[in-house]
């Protein structure tokens, strides 16, 4: 990773901590929740529903899901974290900072190419080879989606090809802003990223077999096994009415 992303990465962490560290004490009536970035839209409208439903106060942090991560180990204490990746939160199973038993997979999701230009010439990830364009992704090193990405091209034996064409993105948001805006011509992230904006386009749409199987875990962290709010909502995250939303914003869940 450039030395300027390693310098935005830690600013960010330590600005996550330092949000949490605010927040500590508060009253069981609201619940912090630390969430990828591509559970943007969707995670806002069930959080909405659940405060009109109960009247507890949910508070949404969103970034990338190794960002999280690193901010859970430097300190921030969220009552539930929800990542893009099994990865992240194994990570933090190993530490000790997540117990198995209250971590479980939430939903599941896909990656796509995306254009700008519903017309484009390229049509799949092998016809922009020899193109002079950029390719916007998350980076790999702590964007789930930019990661699926890699192992997308690597599966095509692509990687090494395309490497020079990357436009390396903080999150899924960036990528599709790039692409949403005509800036950069195609982007890689999750399907449901793409579903959220009619800016842009899919052309092309991968399987688990190339990205590998992309599943959003869920956890109750410390903070949130004492918090009966906190409980609540994460047991809500996985009810039929939260489900049937995840569902409509193109989200897959473990019944499908």
């Amino acid at each position: 990773m450039k030395k300027s992303s390693w310098i935005a990465v830690i600013v960010l962490v330590m600005a996550l901590v330092a949000v949490f560290y605010t927040q500590t004490g508060s009253s069981d009536e609201e619940i912090f929740v630390m969430a990828a970035a591509s559970l943007q839209d969707v995670l806002g409208e069930v959080a909405e529903v659940y405060q009109a439903e109960t009247g507890t106060e949910v508070v949404l942090n969103f970034a990338s899901s190794g960002t999280l991560r690193k901010g859970i180990e430097e300190g921030a204490d969220p009552d539930i974290f929800l990542s893009a990746s099994t990865k992240q939160m194994n990570m933090l199973l190993e530490q000790g900072l997540v117990e198995e038993e209250h971590s479980k997979t939430l939903v599941m999701n896909q990656v796509v190419l995306i254009a700008y230009d519903s017309d484009s010439v390229y049509q799949k990830l092998g016809d922009i080879v020899d193109a002079d364009l950029l390719l916007a992704i998350g980076d790999p090193d702590f964007v789930p989606a930019g990661r699926y990405a890699l192992q997308v091209m690597q599966a095509r034996g692509l990687d090494e090809a395309l490497a020079e064409r990357f436009l390396i993105c903080k999150d899924v948001r960036q990528v599709l802003a790039y692409v949403a805006s005509g800036e950069v011509e195609l982007g890689m992230l999750y399907r449901t990223d793409a579903m959220s904006s009619e800016a842009v386009h899919i052309i092309e749409a991968y399987n688990e077999d190339e990205s590998g199987v992309i599943q959003y875990p869920a956890a109750l962290l410390g903070k949130g096994l004492e918090n009966e709010s906190a409980q609540d909502f994460y047991v809500y995250l996985f009810s039929e009415e939260a489900r049937d939303i995840f569902k409509a914003h193109g989200f897959l869940t473990m019944e499908d």
